[in-house]
């Protein structure tokens, strides 16, 4: 993973009917994490609502580790997805470029997507 680009955790069907994501970015080296959505084709925006909580984030040549959780159920309903029962979860391991360290490109690659059933995961 090159430096100044992004990867993800979406959760929801489709851009068109609102994603909700768990973005993670290497700016200048840095990690960061963040909780956004997006509806229809345009970009994503930061929500109100952190709901992600970070463990640890780091960047080293050229790799990333990331660990994080999120709550089951949605504090902002109109932008967070509840992921109790099976949700659509989408993967986006090749996302774009970060520009002016907020503004993300589009992802190089489509997500995959797969219906988890959060009840059957085991730690």
């Amino acid at each position: 993973m090159s430096d100044n680009t992004w990867v993800a955790i979406a959760f929801g069907q489709s851009m068109p009917t609102g994603l909700d994501i768990i973005m993670i970015k290497v700016i200048e080296g840095l990690v960061y994490v963040s909780d956004e959505s997006v509806n229809r084709r345009g970009p994503s925006f930061v929500d109100m609502s952190q709901d992600v909580q970070v463990q640890y984030g780091s960047y080293s040549n050229g790799v990333l580790q990331a660990s994080f959780s999120r709550p089951i159920w949605a504090t902002e309903s109109f932008v967070d997805h509840p992921l109790s029962g099976c949700t659509p979860w989408q993967f986006v391991p090749m996302g774009g470029m970060v520009h002016n360290y907020y503004h993300v490109g589009k992802h190089m690659r489509h997500p995959i997507m797969m219906n988890v059933c959060i009840e059957q995961c085991r730690i």
